[in-house]
């Protein structure tokens, strides 16, 4: 009986252990799907830069444009999203605006910030 006893309670303390590390576990997972959201948005918005850019290079050469044209002028922003899917500018996931900026440049995102680093990811091109 006194056997029992242990072998119950041993079953009881690795019950409890494991129930203990599955609440920790389950915890975590949101901190863990969270820290993923950011490098995500700011994937998706270096690709949304890189899809204004080869559309500003399409209707580059399609009009015949040369280094600074201004890009952000509205017929000329028209022109360029003509080479964009879905014809329109491409939308930042953290709600940034999307600047064209002039032929020759590269385009950037308002949410860029050198001094913040969760924002200096929101660039075209080298820091």
């Amino acid at each position: 009986m006194a056997d029992e006893d242990t072998h119950m309670t041993k079953t009881l303390y690795a019950f409890i252990i494991l129930f203990v590390l599955a609440v920790a576990v389950l915890a975590m997972v949101p901190s863990f799907l969270k820290a993923r959201e950011p490098a995500y948005s700011a994937a998706a918005c270096i690709n949304n830069l890189r899809i204004i850019d080869s559309g500003k290079e399409q209707a580059a050469l399609a009009e015949r444009w040369t280094n600074g044209v201004d890009c952000d002028v509205s017929w000329n922003t028209m022109i360029i999203n003509q080479y964009i899917k879905g014809n329109t500018s491409p939308e930042c996931p953290d709600g940034g605006v999307y600047s064209y900026r002039k032929l020759g440049e590269d385009p950037v995102c308002s949410l860029y910030d050198p001094k913040h680093a969760e924002f200096r990811s929101h660039r075209l091109g080298s820091p």
